[in-house]
């Protein structure tokens, strides 16, 4: 401040791991795993934004609700949301 250092802290972003993806941002994103059942194909992980209606909503009923489809989806809240897609 005024040209001169100051020390702030914040707290962090609460984030979930999401696979080779890395952490995802638990009030912004949700972990998309794709579960392989090819032998010797990886399982896919991404973090993908959510929807703008789900920003107020971090719950599976409201990705659903907003077109995010899959086999399962666990989570809720600041814990983060993870969303699978078997056999792809």
């Amino acid at each position: 401040m005024s040209g001169t250092w100051v020390n702030i802290e914040a707290f962090p972003s609460p984030c979930h791991e999401c696979g080779d993806a890395g952490p995802c941002v638990s009030i912004s994103q949700y972990c998309e795993i794709g579960r392989s059942d090819v032998g010797g194909v990886p399982d896919s992980y991404q973090c993908l934004p959510l929807p703008d209606a789900c920003l107020g909503d971090l719950s599976c009923g409201c990705l659903s609700m907003n077109g995010v489809v899959g086999d399962a989806c666990t989570g809720a809240g600041t814990t983060g949301l993870t969303v699978e897609h078997f056999g792809g």
